[in-house]
């Protein structure tokens, strides 16, 4: 099974249910499967295809690990990128992932 199937397959039994909460914000499954086919949709549009790289510029946080889903929806890959690192560690780490990066923050 894929990520997104145990998403799917968690949806399925309750849609309402929590599925990612963090410092009090909680998203259900309905909400996080909602998203995750936005990315998809978004991420096929832009040209992603399955199997190539999406890098994530985002803190830790229920709507980035909901675009984590989504990526894996559209068949690609995620490359984590950690705002906490030096401007220098990212920047290294996006070039030797040649992923298109998508930054996600609510900050």
């Amino acid at each position: 099974m894929r990520l997104i199937d145990y998403l799917d397959k968690g949806a399925s039994l309750g849609s309402e249910s929590p599925c990612l909460t963090m410092a009090g914000r909680t998203l259900n499954y309905r909400d996080v499967q909602e998203v995750t086919w936005r990315v998809a949709r978004a991420l096929h549009r832009s040209g992603v295809r399955p199997g190539e790289k999406v890098a994530i510029l985002s803190a830790n946080d229920p709507t980035a690990f909901a675009c984590v889903f989504g990526i894996s929806r559209a068949g690609a890959v995620w490359c984590p990128i950690n705002p906490r690192n030096e401007a220098a560690e990212n920047r290294e780490l996006w070039s030797s992932t040649s992923a298109p990066t998508y930054p996600s923050s609510r900050r």
